[in-house]
């Protein structure tokens, strides 16, 4: 098993699910671990490689190094260095991000302090604040109700900003089926919806 875990995280995109690879993937795998030639596992690499990717998702994604200075500000006693956490609080601050994309309310993370005077938490991560949707009247600003076109533009927007496949997707879902209008706003709440679902 730790073998299939480390051939799958170095050559297969960490997907474990045998079916999700081709017959000979899984040949090279069987005839490697036949052959007697092992995988190094590196332990100590695994949190090192987050920290790597955190700073590299900063360095690309202006939202993302948004969303982590507020999570350490918040959570992380103002240490915005991704290498002075350890494994169990990035997963934290990722399982964090989860919920606010997947439209959840995150949760502050369990078993992290909050700090005394928290900075802002993000409500919508995926646009620099002058950019962020303002509210209906009537409705607090942060707040979205399900089934309305501000909370549909925003899971659209939302999916877009997790990474550049999604934004691809986003890109031809639109030109095949809605005239090529890639700003959600343009949609109505139907059609957003049908994307989402």
């Amino acid at each position: 098993k730790e073998q299939w875990i480390a051939y799958t995280d170095l050559c297969g995109y960490g997907k474990r699910d045998p079916s999700k690879h081709a017959p000979d993937f899984l040949q090279n795998f069987l005839m490697q671990l036949q052959s007697g030639v092992r995988v190094h596992v590196d332990t100590t690499a695994e949190p090192r490689c987050v920290a790597e990717a955190v700073r590299a998702l900063q360095k690309q994604a202006p939202s993302f190094k948004t969303a982590w200075k507020s999570f350490c500000a918040n959570f992380g006693g103002g240490t915005n260095d991704p290498a002075k956490h350890n494994l169990e609080y990035m997963v934290k601050f990722f399982d964090f991000l989860g919920q606010a994309a997947n439209g959840g309310v995150a949760a502050a993370p369990a078993a992290l302090p909050i700090a005394a005077a928290p900075a802002p938490l993000f409500g919508f991560i995926v646009e620099p604040a002058a950019k962020r949707m303002r509210p209906s009247p009537g409705v607090a600003a942060g707040t979205l109700i399900p089934g309305t076109k501000e909370y549909f533009v925003a899971q659209v927007k939302a999916y877009q900003g997790s990474g550049e496949e999604q934004k691809q997707l986003w890109g031809k879902y639109v030109d095949l089926y809605l005239g090529g209008a890639r700003d959600p706003n343009k949609h109505d709440e139907a059609t957003l919806q049908e994307f989402c679902v």
